[in-house]
């Protein structure tokens, strides 16, 4: 109170111990009671004199606090404002009676949204002399910015955040809770293959519309988006194994039934003296085809051998009169083409999941990516020819080239690269800033399409150059296809939607209609129709002027 009475200006004493009272224990404190004061003189400059029912009629610290809040607030740019909003809230520990403040280091709000660059310079301008809304500090032995609100009056009388908490009070519950969730995955070495540490079923759908509905506020740290789209990963990983096993274990059941069948049937019908020409001859066509699936079977070629056993196995099937030798030898012949399909089709070389397969277009080579950070090549007979290293992370899917020439391997390094046939790494596209999850050659193999979680698509000559980045969508883009005349690219994503582009990266048309995740894109072989496929259990075909023709249901 001294330099005000050395002014000749004169405090009443319930006013001094109600401001010592209302501001004591709160760091920054000296410029909130210094603005407080300001506004009282203001108030009471012609009486000389400041009084306690005047600092209660301006509302207090709260009052005085909210008024240059707005006038901060308001100063700002657009995108400054939601940069604060997001500060703010941050900065509030949402309790079941009190809120509260929340101690941030700035670096662990870097995201998507919000870069460290922008968030340190909104900080600055918040925590600035002039402003004083929150305070900047450094942890002890380090140089990690600490965030903090100057005053809890700020998120508990403050019109603005108390209406923001309001809004988002559930967003910033489940927030909070998926952060946790990665700061435990990263403590645990960020496992990619770890699903009991990945989000699955509920939780994992839960995060999905937690962005559907609250993504573009951009709360979620850089942690916790990558821990997300890495357990997006891994469920579709999970489903498509899945997909695969019930798909081999329907057709093995099928076969077997089959089998089992051939097997049951008894010889019951008596034929007329009328039909026993005709019997024989079915009789020995059953004979004759069991025998080229034996010779097929000798000869290494077991899908000719499956393919003539099976034909053998359907007609045993429709005449069950036939026994003795000539059935037994249909179902042996069966059973055996089987088994040499099965064992043809063992490529059983990578130490981890394998997650792509790719055929040459003359047929003659395969290619296998893993997440054991690999990609093999074969040859059609299954023997095992190169393998590919130089990939850091998971390989997510592998293409060929349309000459047959190229193999193209994206991978969870966010990197692509072009090996020739001998398995000698071409060239390394780089670029992508978050893993790389789909690839494909245009129809002519002069341009390559990469496609990402970041939300992009970038096209690339043969030789790595990048040429264009595809930039629009909202969420990771699923995959990418060209047109059969190579001149349109079709991009579906997450967020729902298919984008067209031209081969300059022009956007042309958007397709909207589907309401989940679009997962994949084709054109038709004249590229006039386009097919979509969502999560929402449909398909949807578009012209190529993305008008919606129809919506195929049934899945």
């Amino acid at each position: 109170a001294n330099p005000a009475e050395l002014v000749g200006l004169g405090i009443e004493g319930r006013l001094k111990q109600q401001l010592i009272n209302d501001v004591e224990d709160y760091p920054g404190s000296l410029p909130l009671l210094q603005y407080t004061l300001t506004e009282l003189w203001k108030q009471s400059r012609q009486q000389k004199f400041l009084y306690l029912k005047t600092y209660q009629q301006l509302g207090g610290i709260e009052g005085t606090l909210e008024k240059r809040a707005n006038q901060v607030f308001d100063s700002l740019s657009p995108v400054e404002q939601s940069v604060a909003r997001r500060l703010f809230l941050e900065l509030t520990q949402v309790g079941d009676t009190l809120d509260t403040r929340r101690r941030v280091r700035l670096g662990e709000l870097v995201n998507s949204h919000h870069s460290l660059k922008l968030l340190d310079a909104v900080s600055q301008t918040l925590a600035s002399s002039d402003n004083r809304l929150i305070t900047r500090s450094h942890q002890e032995n380090s140089q990690d910015v600490v965030l903090d609100v100057v005053h809890e009056a700020l998120i508990r009388h403050w019109g603005k955040l108390v209406e923001w908490k309001q809004t988002y009070t559930e967003a910033m519950v489940i927030e909070r809770k998926l952060e946790a969730a990665a700061q435990e995955w990263q403590q645990k070495g960020k496992k990619r293959d770890d699903a009991g540490l990945l989000l699955q079923g509920g939780r994992l759908i839960e995060a999905q519309e937690y962005l559907n509905e609250y993504g573009e506020l951009g709360m979620l740290n850089g942690l916790a988006e990558e821990y997300i789209e890495v357990s997006r990963h891994k469920q579709k990983q999970m489903t498509r194994n899945r997909r695969l096993v019930a798909v081999g274990f329907v057709s093995v059941l099928v076969l077997g039934t089959l089998v089992s069948t051939f097997f049951g049937l008894d010889s019951h019908k008596q034929g007329k003296q009328a039909e026993e020409q005709a019997r024989k001859a079915e009789e020995s066509e059953i004979k004759a085809l069991s025998q080229l699936s034996e010779t097929f079977f000798v000869s290494k070629q077991p899908f000719d051998a499956l393919k003539e056993g099976l034909k053998a196995g359907g007609k045993l099937k429709k005449t069950n009169w036939v026994q003795g030798d000539t059935r037994i030898k249909a179902i042996d012949s069966l059973r055996q083409s089987l088994y040499g399909v099965k064992e043809f089709n063992s490529l059983d070389e990578h130490s981890a999941p394998v997650t792509s397969v790719a055929f040459s277009r003359d047929g003659q080579t395969i290619a296998t990516a893993s997440a054991d950070n690999t990609v093999k090549l074969w040859n059609h007979q299954g023997k095992p020819l190169h393998t590919l290293t130089g990939h850091s992370d998971s390989v997510i899917i592998v293409a060929f080239s349309p000459d047959g020439q190229t193999i193209a391997s994206a991978s969870e390094d966010k990197t692509v690269k072009l090996w020739n046939l001998q398995g000698k790494l071409l060239h390394t596209l780089t670029g992508h800033s978050k893993p790389v999850i789909s690839v494909a050659f245009s129809p002519d193999g002069q341009t390559i399409a990469t496609a990402s979680y970041e939300a992009t698509v970038k096209l690339w000559n043969r030789e790595g150059q990048l040429l264009h980045t595809l930039t629009g969508h909202r969420d990771s883009v699923e995959s990418v296809a060209f047109s059969p005349d190579g001149q349109t690219i079709a991009t579906p994503s997450y967020e729902g939607t298919v984008k067209l582009w031209n081969l300059q990266g022009k956007p042309l048309h958007t397709l909207k209609g589907h309401s989940e995740s679009v997962e994949s894109v084709t054109f038709s072989p004249d590229g006039q129709t386009i097919a979509t496929g969502s999560s929402d259990n449909t398909v949807k075909l578009w012209n190529r002027q993305g008008k919606h023709l129809h919506t195929l249901t049934g899945h």
